[in-house]
This record gives structure tokens, C-alpha cells and sequence, in this order.
């Protein structure tokens, strides 16, 4: 039993080995294709795609609509002559009597755009009410100008505000005569009350 053992292990090295032998002398001496005496082909597959015909069609020529032709002949246009008046008459219109007309046109001044103050803050937190009595003039582009505060009531609390929203009104200014005028004296009163009270 151990020499069948022994024998076989020595058989299996030998081919091995023998194996191993033939495998390095083929590397080591390759040999080129044409002396090895195997002959073959190469074939180049090309693959053509066939691309549908290209048809152009001509159009077909469409006839315009029948359009008349233009008179030959021109119409024929007297010649100026001396003979025609030539002037247009056009009749003024009846506005009746100058002054009246300016008349319409004066007027005296009118608001035009009042602002309401806004309500100080600190007299809302202390639920103070009062008024303000101002004084301005309303030039001749109906602007405000020159706000003086005539009396307030409690002092030193609504006169800001009253002052703010004075120089945003807009008038539109008195005419006399056609032309706009400048007007002093022009007053008004804000009341600051608060809402809900009472």
C-alpha cells in the first residue's frame, strides 16, 4: 500500500513536471502565424443602412385672384383759374358777454384734499382728548403755507400733529378776474376724541 502511494506521487510529479516543460518551451518560441502553417480569412462587417429615396416635389404654381386692372385714363382736372373764391367762411360762436364768461371762471377757494392727524401715541396711552385751532394761507397753486397754531387745548400735546396734516391739504385756490389768488387767514379747528369713550 505504501509503495502504490510512492509510485503514484513520483508518476503525478513527473507529469508535472514534463507538463510544465512544454508549456515554457511553447512561450518561450512562439511562432507567427503564417509559419505555423494555419491559414484563415479576416472578414470586415460593415453594416450599411439603406436611407429611405429623397423625393422633391415642385409646387404647383397658383393663379392670383383676378384683380382689375387700373383705369388707363386719368380723370381730368379743371385748371385753376382766376375766377374761384377760394376762402372759407366759418362764423365765430356766440359766447354771449365777455364778463360774464370770466364771471363763470372766478370762484372762491375750495378744499380740495383734507388729511386727518394722526393721533400722538402718548395721549392715546393716557386717553387725552383736545383740539387745535389752526391759522394758515393757501397760495395761488392751492398749496398750504405760514400754519400758525391760534390755541390748543390740552397745549404742547396735538399741535405737531395738526401742524402735519395742515401742509397737506390742497385747495383749489379763488380766481378773480381770471387769475388765481393767494388767501391768508384761512383757519380750521381738529378735534382729537377718543373712539369708544364715554
Amino acid at each position: 500500500m505504501f509503495l502504490k502511494t510512492v509510485a503514484a506521487f513520483v508518476f503525478a510529479t513527473v507529469t508535472t513536471l514534463l507538463l510544465l516543460f512544454v508549456m515554457i518551451s511553447a512561450i518561450s518560441n512562439p511562432q507567427p502565424a503564417a509559419q505555423s502553417g494555419i491559414k484563415g480569412k479576416v472578414l470586415d462587417f460593415v453594416r450599411v443602412i439603406e436611407e429611405p429615396p429623397v423625393v422633391i416635389k415642385t409646387p404647383t404654381p397658383v393663379k392670383p385672384p383676378n384683380v382689375p386692372e387700373p383705369p388707363k385714363s386719368t380723370p381730368k382736372i379743371d385748371p385753376f383759374d382766376g375766377d374761384h373764391d377760394w376762402r372759407i367762411d366759418v362764423e365765430e360762436p356766440d359766447i354771449g358777454d365777455p364778463d360774464l364768461m370770466l364771471a363763470r371762471l372766478d370762484g372762491d377757494y375750495l378744499p380740495i384734499i383734507r388729511v386727518d392727524p394722526e393721533y400722538p401715541p402718548r395721549a392715546i396711552s393716557r386717553g387725552t382728548e383736545g383740539y387745535v385751532l389752526m391759522e394758515f394761507t393757501v397760495t395761488p397753486t392751492g398749496r398750504v403755507v405760514n400754519p400758525v397754531v391760534l390755541s390748543a387745548e390740552p397745549v404742547g400735546v396735538f399741535e405737531r400733529a395738526a401742524e402735519a396734516a395742515v401742509l397737506k391739504f390742497r385747495y383749489k385756490p379763488r380766481v378773480v378776474n381770471g387769475a388765481p389768488q393767494t388767501v391768508p387767514g384761512v383757519r380750521t379747528v381738529f378735534s382729537f376724541e377718543m373712539q369708544g369713550k364715554g
